[in-house]
């Protein structure tokens, strides 16, 4: 998988779990 971009909507659910302490792992193709 490469170049995979989250949606405006990903943006914002990742940015909510880390600012509560939620370690999230985002996928990055090499």
């Amino acid at each position: 998988m490469t170049d995979f971009v989250f949606p405006e909507l990903g943006k914002k659910i990742i940015s909510f779990l880390t600012k509560n302490g939620v370690e999230v792992v985002v996928p990055k193709g090499t």
